[in-house]
């Protein structure tokens, strides 16, 4: 006997399985893309280059909220839109946030070229620091000037892997940091051009994967392509509001770094400055593990979300926790037990220099497991667009805990000051577990106007499935004609897929099927059998010597009663979304 929600994650761990490998492809790349202007500069000039690394990390955060606000927040939106088979909305709201977005980040380029020496000393330094603030000016001036082209290529890579293209968007990723970490030796170890050829390597870098990505986009037959056409302002920044609730993390990293810089600059100098830059370098190897398998859960959630599939977004949930901690958890041993290593990597070789080193990054990594735990609940959250969740975890460990911890342990010294990484984090996901099962929650959908589960390739389950959402009508007072019509749609639809199964022994049907409150009803499929749209079945009318195919005529009655349809090949699997 079928029951409601029995075996509805069939496909669940295949298309987590499908997404994370690229996902974690493109983040492994990104990492030591990321690191690399650290790693040449600091092995070329030392604790002068990587302290003027660190004082650009503030202008990097500001670049972080507009492109992951819009990207993300984006990309959750048009995953959404696309489950509940909304195409055109989906692509509409694609080219709003990407325009916009260039608009932004070509009017801060220039405003920021304008006002650089201003800029220099909000960051920290001036003229009179010599070296430093020469550094630093060439490394900003160049960041600054590159900014759209960076926003582009990670706003594109976001709808990429939420689009279905994952593998394009890990292949332009991955070239990306590829070209970024090869220039980065190219310019400043063997031409010798100083931190310019490390930022003219990043703005390249970027450049290289935009050339990846726009093949795809550029083709309007895909889910995802460029067009006049865009949406509203309103539902434009509607979008970035929900990326804000977990980009806003990089404002108050902005302040946090701001402060940082000028409480190291007292304590110890560019070494404490440079020993700051490299846990945070260190910290890209550890936590963009876990923004991976994020970035893998997240198309998925959104798109459960859009689907009502409350079963799937769990097991989404629980299978990144799990393989987040097993890819952060080798990096975290690795980084403990080799520190020494990590800090030459960096050009800090200078005793004196190397043992603060070793125990900075010791004392991190005591705390990395939960900064990584926090990392996959913020995207959780944000991908249900659940943005009171995702900003308030945002703003614990970016602000109400991280601000106050840093202050209160400056007073202690260099060495104690290391710890508030650790003890930020693990307040932080106390409390907010402490919120969520506190607090009250918002009603949510009524789950009992959602019906779920999977049959295999048998006439049998066909049978128990179609009394059970016959019962599931009249529970919800559906119409004699408007059942008559469900019942007729989904045993069309299910006998039509069976037959592409043919001798596969694993075949699987996932069915949501859920009541709305306008009384209307809505219909998910979900099959596993190769490429196939039964709504692209010729539904001619029957020629005079009576040939004509009994399916498609199914499907001509389904096409002229739903109130719209909407296929798309999905992660390996045929998806269907009807409206009746």
């Amino acid at each position: 006997m079928i029951k409601a929600n029995e075996n509805v994650d069939f496909f669940s761990k295949k298309m987590f399985s499908r997404l994370l490998a690229p996902s974690l492809i493109s983040y492994i790349g990104l990492a030591f893309g990321d690191v690399a202007d650290a790693v040449v500069v600091g092995n070329k000039l030392g604790v002068t280059g990587l302290a003027a690394i660190s004082l650009a990390l503030p202008v990097f955060m500001i670049i972080n909220v507009i492109m992951h606000g819009f990207g993300s927040g984006g990309a959750i939106i048009y995953s959404r839109l696309m489950g509940e088979g909304k195409h055109k909305e989906a692509v509409s709201s694609f080219n709003s946030v990407l325009r916009t977005s260039i608009i932004i980040s070509v009017i801060l380029a220039i405003v920021g070229n304008i006002f650089m020496e201003q800029l220099l000393k909000i960051l920290g330094t001036v003229p009179k620091d010599g070296d430093l603030y020469n550094t630093a000016f060439e490394y900003i001036n160049i960041i600054v000037t590159g900014m759209p082209v960076i926003m582009i290529g990670y706003i594109l890579n976001y709808y990429l892997r939420n689009s279905g293209s994952e593998k394009l968007a890990s292949l332009g990723f991955t070239v990306a940091n590829i070209v970024d970490i090869s220039l980065n030796i190219i310019f400043v170890l063997i031409l010798e051009i100083g931190v310019k050829g490390a930022a003219y390597a990043t703005v390249i870098g970027q450049m290289v994967a935009i050339v990846f990505y726009l093949p795809s986009i550029l083709k309007k037959k895909n889910n995802l392509y460029f067009s006049i056409k865009g949406d509203n302002l309103f539902n434009t920044f509607k979008c970035f509001r929900v990326g804000f609730s977990s980009s806003v993390q990089y404002v108050f990293t902005f302040i946090f770094i701001l402060s940082v810089n000028n409480i190291l600059m007292v304590l110890s100098g560019d070494v404490g400055v440079a020993i700051f830059d490299l846990i945070q370098n260190v910290s890209f190897l550890v936590l963009y593990l876990y923004e991976g398998v994020a970035k893998a859960s997240q198309p998925l959630v959104s798109t459960f979300c859009g689907e009502r599939n409350t079963s799937g977004q769990k097991t989404i949930l629980t299978y990144s926790i799990v393989s987040g901690t097993i890819a952060g958890g080798v990096a975290i041993l690795i980084i403990a037990v080799f520190p020494e290593f990590m800090c030459n990597i960096f050009g800090l070789i200078e005793s004196s220099v190397l043992d603060v080193g070793i125990y900075a990054l010791r004392v991190y990594c005591t705390g990395a497991l939960f900064a990584g735990l926090n990392v996959l609940l913020e995207s959780y959250e944000q991908a249900c667009e659940n943005e009171e969740g995702a900003f308030f975890i945002a703003l614990l460990r970016g602000a109400i805990i991280l601000i106050p911890v840093t202050f209160i342990f400056a007073f202690f010294g260099i060495k104690v000051f290391w710890w508030l990484f650790p003890i930020t984090e693990l307040i932080s996901f106390i409390v907010f577990f402490l919120w969520k099962k506190f607090t009250k929650k918002e009603k949510a959908f009524d789950k009992e106007r959602v019906y779920s589960c999977t049959i295999a390739n048998s006439f049998e389950d066909m049978e128990v499935l179609m009394n059970n959402i016959d019962e599931f009508c009249e529970k919800w007072n559906a119409e004699e004609s408007q059942k008559y019509y469900v019942v007729m749609t989904i045993e069309e639809l299910c006998v039509a897929i069976m037959k592409q199964f043919e001798e596969k022994d694993d075949g699987r049907i996932q069915i949501t099927f859920i009541a709305n409150e306008d009384k209307s009803f809505e219909l998910h499929i979900r099959d596993n059998a190769v490429l196939f749209n039964p709504f692209e079945l010729d539904t001619n009318k029957a020629d005079e010597d009576f040939n004509f195919d009994m399916d498609a005529m199914g499907m001509l009655v389904i096409k002229e009663t739903a109130k719209n349809f909407y296929y798309r090949r999905y992660q390996g699997f045929n998806t269907l979304v009807v409206r009746i």
